[in-house]
């Protein structure tokens, strides 16, 4: 492929992204620019389909508007708080992977993309098990449970009282009956309902773990509950099969 021609098309790149690429918009979906410039991404490649060596001219034409697509991405979203900045981007690198797929000879650039948005999932995913956590009032419970030696029964622990879990458990309770009711705004922004279903699971996968290690607790006999089994009824896998495999509560 000419050097004029790729010159060209960064050039068109630059200009795309200095007209186009603008703040994110308030519900996070990639801004008007993104978009434009894959459609011009699509109308080279359809030109780089009947050359005789389109393997190297598609290499060579994605990479020329990939990298300063994600770099323009990246910068435009600098401002925004951790978790915006995550969904924003988890937005436009799948808009991008979407466009890419139709190709051949992009593997690679596929394998890159896909990277990094499982790094924005998990932050994602950090940042909603994190507000599960407060509003489920586990953060307490949590310290102590990762502090709990064998010297002192965990029901004599101030906070650990059964009176005390049951603020926790009739919450649960509640996310037990709706598992998507708590979240934050954010992730409702999420364009791809594959992303959402990850970060529901990988979230609840963090509060079913902390209620197994409850449950264990609160079941030992060394640690003195009166009638553990009314006071969490709910076995450790029926809750992991309502909140991380989306089963129905009994």
């Amino acid at each position: 492929m000419e050097c004029v021609f790729l010159n060209k098309l960064q050039n068109l790149v630059r200009d795309t992204l200095l007209e186009r690429i603008e703040a994110p918009p308030l519900d996070l979906s990639p801004s008007p620019g993104i978009g434009q410039l894959l459609n011009i991404l699509r109308q080279v490649l359809s030109v780089a389909a009947v050359t005789e060596d389109k393997q190297e001219d598609t290499s060579m034409i994605v990479s020329c508007v990939l990298e300063p697509l994600l770099q323009a991405i990246n910068l435009s979203a600098s401002r925004l708080t951790p978790l915006d900045m995550a969904v924003y981007r988890l937005n436009c690198l799948h808009n991008i992977h979407e466009t890419l797929k139709q190709y051949q000879y992009v593997e690679d650039k596929l394998e890159k993309l896909q990277a990094h948005m499982t790094a924005q999932i998990e932050t994602v995913s950090t940042e909603q098990a994190n507000y599960l956590v407060t509003h489920l009032n586990l953060e307490d419970i949590q310290t102590i449970l990762r502090g709990q030696g064998a010297n002192i029964p965990l029901s004599q622990i101030q906070g650990m009282e059964a009176e005390n879990l049951i603020n926790f458990l009739s919450k649960l309770e509640s996310m037990l009956v709706m598992p998507d009711s708590i979240a934050v705004p954010q992730i409702g922004y999420l364009k791809n309902p594959l992303h959402l279903n990850k970060i529901r699971r990988q979230s609840n996968e963090v509060i079913s773990a902390v209620y197994k290690q409850l449950y264990d607790h609160v079941h030992d006999p060394t640690n003195e509950y009166d009638d553990p089994s009314s006071l969490m009824p709910r076995t450790p896998q029926l809750v992991y099969q309502i909140l991380v495999n989306d089963e129905k509560p009994s």
